[in-house]
């Protein structure tokens, strides 16, 4: 799972050199949108997911997303 992480951040970074920065998340192209706001707090949580190794992965990894999205003022945002 690890190996597989590092790999997709490789290729995110190989990604975002070719497809060349883009800071409007409208006009980017989606593997460069997600590489740029999901893929690195989502791969850390998958780390810990992995060592946590609870009874309900799903609810655990969506509580720990929202715990810990750095975009969040106080609780969860529609």
């Amino acid at each position: 799972v690890l190996v597989a992480m590092a790999d997709a951040k490789e290729t995110a970074k190989e990604a975002e050199k070719l497809a060349g920065p883009s800071k409007d998340p409208k006009t980017m192209g989606v593997r460069q949108y997600l590489d740029q706001t999901v893929t690195p707090l989502l791969l850390k949580g998958m780390s810990e997911l992995a060592s946590a190794r609870p009874e309900d992965p799903v609810a655990w990894l969506a509580a720990w997303l929202i715990k810990n999205n750095p975009k969040a003022k106080e609780g969860p945002s529609q």
